[in-house]
């Protein structure tokens, strides 16, 4: 008895990997190093109501609310370091409403490891709620769904998370690598003030700022700010 033919490969054109990149049901973008846009599928125009190729040439800023703007340029320089960890986060329509996504990014680097720009998926986490479960999926696995969530959208906000400056153990022996003025920028966005705030205070340059911060997050062995919730969590636990 002979063997029956192997099944033949699927052949798909570049056109037909085309359409259905624009018709999956999830966005699709990439960008360059400096935030631009330079793809962005059919999808993600249809949920953000601007004509196909309006995004081209925009930076990913245009894409959130305002004051979520700070908080995403963190967010980019973990990814241009390697951080592949899905997100929570928020897009701004053309008419200024908003909806929240999953973000899944992924950051691609050339053979010397030097960052060259990211495709991104988003998903809309309304599609999430409407989703048609696999199997026998009951009540307390969407609740268990949406506690996880919620655990992520608190990583998202800082001040939300983190304890009170009167909290923070500036003197806890892991604090010690922190120069005074990095102590300073630490117990600030502890206190729930972003990067203008923090600049104001302490009367230096937003850019001052970030540079503290970098360094913060290396002397702490953390990447972005959720880690860096973790990190000042356990040493006010460990102060207890």
């Amino acid at each position: 008895m002979s063997l029956p033919d192997a099944p033949t490969p699927l052949h798909l054109t570049t056109y037909e990997l085309a359409r259905a990149v624009d018709r999956i049901n999830c966005g699709v973008l990439a960008r360059a190093p400096d935030a631009t846009i330079i793809y962005a599928n059919d999808r993600l125009h249809q949920w953000l109501g601007y004509d196909r190729e309006a995004l081209l040439g925009r930076k990913l800023w245009d894409l959130v609310p305002e004051e979520l703007r700070e908080l995403l340029t963190q967010e980019l320089e973990s990814i241009e370091r390697g951080d592949e960890r899905a997100r929570l986060n928020v897009l701004r329509r053309r008419d200024g409403t908003t909806f929240p996504v999953i973000v899944l990014p992924h950051p691609e680097f050339d053979e010397d490891g030097t960052y060259v720009g990211s495709i991104t998926l988003f998903v809309d986490l309304g599609t999430v709620q409407t989703a048609k479960p696999m199997g026998m999926t009951g009540p307390g696995d969407v609740r268990s769904t949406l506690s996880r969530i919620a655990l992520e959208l608190q990583s998202l906000t800082l001040a939300a998370d983190l304890p009170g400056s009167a909290q923070l153990p500036l003197h806890h022996p892991s604090l010690a690598d922190l120069t005074p003025r990095e102590k300073e920028v630490l117990g600030e966005l502890t206190n729930g003030y972003r990067v203008p705030g923090i600049a104001e205070r302490l009367h230096i340059s937003q850019h001052t700022v970030r540079n503290h911060l970098k360094a913060i997050y290396r002397k702490a062995g953390v990447q972005g700010q959720s880690g860096l919730i973790q990190w000042v969590r356990s040493l006010g636990e460990s102060a207890d």
